[in-house]
């Protein structure tokens, strides 16, 4: 089992993912700001069963299984690690 810190990474981890498919999701167009995903009105579907929230909560575990397998030595080792890692790829955003 994880321990605290540890379950905390996960879950930043995690709820980054899903958000950055939302992300992604408005920029392909495929959700508007009027919760129409792929062209269906999901504004009268429960939260949990949105098929935005449902793609977007598909993500999570595939990326933190990615994040510990790319990341996690240098996020484990201490946080700035992590940091020099992500600064090592010279990107500009």
């Amino acid at each position: 089992a994880l321990n605290e810190p540890e379950q905390a990474k996960e879950a930043f981890i995690k709820a980054l993912a899903h958000e950055l498919e939302h992300a992604r999701q408005y920029v392909t167009g495929e959700l508007t700001g009027a919760q129409v995903y792929k062209g269906i009105d999901q504004n009268d579907t429960d939260y949990w069963n949105k098929a935005h929230e449902v793609a977007a909560r598909a993500v999570e575990e595939p990326i933190w299984d990615l994040f510990v397998l790319t990341m996690a030595d240098a996020w484990n080792t201490d946080t700035n690690g992590a940091l020099e890692v992500l600064k090592s790829y010279n990107r500009t955003w």
